[in-house]
């Protein structure tokens, strides 16, 4: 019996812990949360610096459901999903640029390729298919450039700061590092804008019963890029930015 009351209490504070912090940093200290605020569709990337509390007040969000919904993914996560906190600084850009750029530069194109097609197919019967084919053409445009900024100026300097220290700091062709930062978070802010309307337009990526094989694989693809998309941002908003301005003040 008391072996039950103390596990209740702990419980408990971890809720009240939750409610007190940042949704991206309770995603930050364990991903597998993101598919609680995912299916409550609470921003964590874009909007991982609003308190939980507020979130739940504005939204009027179920606290109890929500909370043990959240404490049931702490008690049964798969052991595969990765730590990202507590990678270095050099691993989590690592994996930044060689995967989720590599994978948007590799699957992107063909993916505008398909919602093109879908659009000019079945946009007469369907017609939010073509703004969805206007946003997603878009998000790609401003997307490439954007990794290319990441991986030609800041992530080189990141690099830098991290092999050659004060030296870094010294060379680099900005001001402080913020500059950079505050210019990719707002770009992300507006990819997650894109996104959100691309999903509220597909009713959230719900596959209508007309839908052929194509009009089906596009609706798979938009969703999986939304979620990559939204794991991208979050390790950069909420991981990587705040560990390399802590870096560059510390040299």
């Amino acid at each position: 019996m008391k072996k039950k009351q103390h596990h209740a209490v702990a419980v408990a504070e971890v809720n009240m812990n939750y409610l007190d912090q940042t949704v991206g940093n309770i995603v930050a200290d364990n991903f597998a949360t993101s598919e609680v605020f995912s299916k409550y569709q609470i921003d964590f990337c874009c909007g991982g610096d609003q308190l939980l509390s507020k979130i739940i007040e504005e939204q009027s969000i179920n606290t109890e459901q929500l909370l043990h919904d959240l404490q049931n993914i702490q008690t049964h996560q798969q052991s595969n999903n990765f730590n990202f906190k507590e990678w270095s600084l050099e691993l989590q850009v690592d994996y930044i640029t060689k995967y989720h750029h590599a994978k948007i530069r590799e699957k992107g194109p063909d993916l505008l390729k398909l919602c093109e097609k879908v659009a000019n197919v079945h946009g007469s019967s369907h017609p939010e298919l073509i703004e969805v084919a206007h946003l997603y053409r878009a998000s790609l445009n401003d997307l490439l450039n954007h990794l290319m900024k990441e991986d030609t100026v800041l992530f080189p300097f990141i690099y830098q700061m991290i092999q050659n220290g004060e030296s870094a700091k010294n060379s680099a062709c900005f001001g402080s590092i913020e500059m950079p930062i505050s210019v990719m978070m707002h770009e992300h802010d507006q990819e997650g804008e894109r996104f959100k309307k691309i999903s509220q337009l597909t009713n959230h990526y719900a596959i209508p019963e007309d839908a052929c094989k194509s009009y089906t694989a596009m609706m798979k693809q938009l969703q999986q890029f939304e979620k990559d998309l939204h794991e991208h941002i979050h390790i950069e908003n909420n991981i990587v930015f705040p560990d390399a301005i802590r870096m560059a003040k510390s040299l």
